[in-house]
């Protein structure tokens, strides 16, 4: 039964979004479909691809305390393997998120 929950969050997020898109006075619609994105990141590419671009102009830190918890919930599910799967992501995605911000400043410094 538990193996259900992540397909089934996936598709209520992603129709969620698509319906407040249409709805011009209830901004939800973004975030639902950035969180499908995120809940989907181990199974396709595109959506890591969005996910780093994301985290990269996230300067809350919203997007990596909301894959923390994506995390736990594949780790609750039973899909320990997804779960690393994602981390992975999250740790390259800050690593590079530190050397750009790292990068620019040189480059601000030097100029």
């Amino acid at each position: 039964m538990k193996r259900y929950v992540i397909p089934i969050i996936a598709g209520l997020l992603i129709i969620g979004g698509l319906v407040f898109i249409t709805i011009p006075f209830i901004p939800l619609g973004w975030l639902f479909l950035i969180l499908a994105a995120l809940v989907l990141v181990p199974y396709f590419k595109w959506c890591r691809n969005i996910f780093s671009i994301l985290v990269k102009k996230d300067r809350t830190g919203l997007l990596a305390k909301a894959s923390r918890r994506v995390v736990n919930l594949y780790k609750w599910v039973g899909d320990n393997k997804n779960a690393r799967r994602i981390e992975k992501v999250i740790e390259e995605t800050l690593k590079d998120k530190d050397l750009s911000k790292g990068s620019t400043m040189k480059v601000v410094r030097e100029g």
